[in-house]
């Protein structure tokens, strides 16, 4: 510890060393070097521990369950001497001792990897579930929770929640100080990949299993939950998981179990009779008649098997009103899990994970805007995707377009950057005499934090969300709240003479007043709502908190004191109107791909349209990529565009402005090409001389052109009008344009085909006769 300000050695590392990552940090004063601890994440002993990772997770803690009933904040922080002996006092000794004294010892700054539970493969093993820094909050860091964890310490989760497993060994204990540096580097500085299968670590534990035996598991296990009209939350049930099996209990008795690895069987079950040769009923204790245990390997019912198996679940049901192993070994994800996942058994995840970036190209009338919604449904919705029916894909596409998980948007010559992305329009309906600009988000910026947010959403744990939810709803409220005290006051007074005067969709709008009432030279600020909601969400209490976070406008960082302030305000606004939240059904949210389809997009001019954003389109600079990529809008902004935000573009070949943009975008967008076609088939019943037709005038074009970007496309012959006025009215217009208005090229492309064309100089008019 360095602590004197002219020390040079203080000044050197401050200096110099102090943004070294993971090496110093400066707490109260000193620079000290973080230590690294390895903490367990599971309470119990055997096959009866429990993993508590997903509560430490959801509450941003590590804790220990030693000695829960006892509270240590006396001793926190001491030196080991002093915890020694005060753990000696109260009785604490052996390897909850042990455990104790290096717990109490971890400090603000000290880097914690929370342990997994599992078996050693074939040698050294250790998991990690996730990697957090000990901070302080409120100005507490440890926390006694007798009735939940035990003893808790405040983290910042760093990688969380991930799984990654390493072959080494000597971490057997519960709380271990690190020492090891190629250790340290290993597990501290190593990459980890999110998982987010079903957020928690009872996904993490059956990723082991059969999935076909799980499947099999999980199905049973629902059907006897709809078969005695079973509910959430029912204290007779039991939902667990044990080292190498999952357990379902009614009351004291095991009632539907799936084993990894044991030699009587893959499952268990409960039942009134012998269902086997090898049903015995010595496991459990109790007055006969006792119910009989069977192990499986083949799930095989017949209705009296099943009739015997419903009988002794119902005589469990009836035995008693609460079980006593659910306070203890009941295990949430897997209740939420068997509760509320009600995903279709036929679920297919999209085989092929598709491009980010697509442009459909071709010549006009090859379906390229007609094919994009096909397309854009095949990325967004895989499972209710037919390869072969556009009715119902079209229909899908208007109902995720409405959810805001697709848009549409044709580009033209004046689209612009503030209309796609940012910018700023006048408010026409303000009726003060000033002119004022309001801000506008265009519909790729709108996609893009709709897609940010169910990414992120993905990867929190279920509780998390469903938390952050209630938050985003109780928000509402509060902004009926302050416009009703807008209504009723004309302002909705903050503090030092700001207050809030109106509500926009996205922003609340507030000045300050000065001392001979007029207003800042700044009338309209706006403090944005997404801005306001993680500023809730992160529990600030202070404005160097707000000033810390990196996805909020600089204008709230700028202005973090009265932002504060409306945080206070909503705070008290759940106090006095007594909401409270109250922990429902929980449920991890799905990823969802987001996809903006863009008709015509080299009618616009591309680099002024998109900016900055040509460069974070690239697959490997999308947000949590490896070389992942923000830049500052002109708003002040941290921007990003998600991985799940997938871009559909159609471009038309002949369009002579293709070649001023295809270069910049070829290296960013997978070009899919689309052309004539020539078969009955496509032209939806047409003859077959509008299909001959179509070849032969293409075959012409060709041979003028050289090139396949001028050919003509089957949808013309595909709208029921008779072949000459499709030919004289769309086809003929379309060939002048080709060939610059020169009339003898056009009737040439005519001469091998069955039909002819010929311009009339007297009637300057086209004139198509069959011949």
């Amino acid at each position: 510890y360095i602590k004197e300000e002219g020390d040079a050695s203080y000044n050197y590392i401050k200096n110099d060393l102090i943004n070294t990552p993971d090496y110093f940090k400066l707490i109260d004063g000193y620079i000290r070097k973080p230590n690294y601890y390895i903490i367990g994440s599971n309470y119990g002993d055997g096959k009866e521990s429990v993993s508590v990772f997903s509560k430490m997770l959801l509450k941003s803690v590590i804790s220990t369950g030693f000695a829960a009933n006892i509270d240590l904040s006396d001793c926190y922080g001491e030196d080991v001497e002093t915890i020694k002996e005060y753990l000696a006092e109260v009785n604490i000794t052996g390897k909850a001792k042990n455990a104790l004294v290096h717990f109490l010892s971890i400090k603000v700054g000290d880097k914690i990897a929370v342990k997994g539970s599992g078996q050693p493969k074939g040698g050294p093993f250790l998991s990690i579930l996730g990697v957090a820094e000990v901070i302080e909050v409120n100005g507490e860091i440890y926390e006694h929770d007798e009735n939940g964890l035990g003893h808790t310490l405040n983290v910042k989760y760093i990688k969380a929640p991930v799984y990654k497993e390493f072959a080494i060994g000597g971490y057997a204990q519960t709380v271990h100080k690190l020492s090891n540096l190629d250790h340290i580097k290993l597990i501290f500085e190593g990459e980890y990949e999110i998982t987010n299968d079903l957020s928690s670590d009872f996904a993490l534990f059956i990723k082991d299993f059969d999935k076909k035996k799980l499947e099999t598991y999980f199905t049973f296990l629902r059907s006897l939950i709809k078969k005695f009209g079973l509910k959430k939350g029912d204290e007779r049930l039991v939902f667990s998981f044990r080292k190498g099996r999952i357990n379902f209990t009614v009351g004291q008795r095991y009632c539907w179990n799936l084993y990894l690895s044991d030699p009587n069987g893959s499952y268990g079950v409960i039942s009134k009779d012998s269902l086997r040769s090898n049903s015995d009923n010595k496991a459990f204790s109790g007055n006969k008649p006792l119910p009989f245990y069977t192990f499986l390997d083949l799930i095989d019912f017949n209705e009296k098997d099943l009739q015997s198996i419903y009988s002794a679940i119902e005589n469990e049901l009836n035995r008693g009103s609460k079980s006593s192993y659910r306070e203890r070994s009941n295990s949430d994800d897997f209740e939420n899990y068997i509760f509320n996942n009600n995903i279709p058994n036929n679920t297919k995840p999209n085989p092929m994970k598709p491009s980010l970036n697509i442009i459909l190209y071709g010549p006009p009338g090859t379906g390229k805007t007609y094919n994009s919604i096909d397309k854009a449904i095949e990325i967004a919705d895989f499972n209710t995707y037919k390869s072969n029916n556009h009715k119902s894909n079209k229909k899908r596409f208007d109902e995720l377009r409405k959810d805001g998980q697709i848009e549409f948007v044709t580009f033209h010559q004046n689209y612009s950057y503030e209309d796609f992305m940012l910018g700023i329009r006048p408010d026409v309906e303000n009726s003060n005499q000033n002119l004022f600009f309001l801000k506008h988000y265009g519909i790729f910026y709108k996609l893009c934090k709709k897609a940010e947010t169910n990414y992120f959403n993905s990867l929190k744990p279920a509780k998390i969300v469903s938390y952050f939810k209630w938050i985003e709803a109780q928000f509402e409220d509060f902004k009926e709240f302050v416009q009703d005290e807008i209504d009723l006051k004309s302002k909705f007074v903050l503090k030092n003479g700001v207050s809030i005067y109106s509500i926009e969709p996205d922003a609340f709008v507030y000045t300050g007043e000065k001392e001979d009432g007029s207003k800042w030279k700044s009338e309209r600020l706006g403090m944005h709502y997404d801005s306001l909601l993680i500023m809730i969400q992160n529990n600030v209490s202070d404005r160097k908190e707000i000033r810390k976070l990196d996805n909020i406008r600089s204008l709230e960082r700028d202005h973090a004191t009265y932002c504060l302030e409306l945080v206070k305000r909503f705070n008290d606004f759940l106090e006095v109107t007594e909401r409270k939240y109250v922990e429902g059904d929980a449920r991890a949210e799905q990823l969802k791909n987001h996809v903006i389809v863009i008709d015509e997009i080299n009618r616009a001019n591309i680099s002024k349209v998109f900016g900055e954003l040509i460069t974070l389109l690239e697959d490997d600079k999308r947000i949590g990529e490896e070389e992942e990529l923000l830049v500052t809008l002109p708003n002040g902004e941290r921007f990003g565009i998600p991985p799940n935000l997938f871009v559909i573009g159609t471009m038309n070949t002949a369009d002579k402005s293709i070649a001023l943009i295809d270069i910049a975008l070829r290296r960013r967008f997978e070009f899919q090409g689309y052309y004539p076609k020539y078969t009955e088939d496509a032209t939806k019943g047409f003859d077959k001389l509008a299909v001959e037709l179509l070849q032969e005038l293409n075959k012409a074009i060709y041979k003028e052109r050289k090139s396949a970007d001028y050919l003509i496309g089957h949808a013309y012959f595909m709208k029921g009008q008779p072949i000459d006025l499709v030919l004289k009215n769309k086809v003929i217009p379309l060939l002048m344009e080709y060939f610059s208005n020169k009339t003898d090229i056009v009737s040439k492309i005519f001469t091998e085909t069955k039909y002819s064309a010929s311009y009339d100089l007297n009637d300057f008019a086209w004139k198509v006769t069959l011949k």
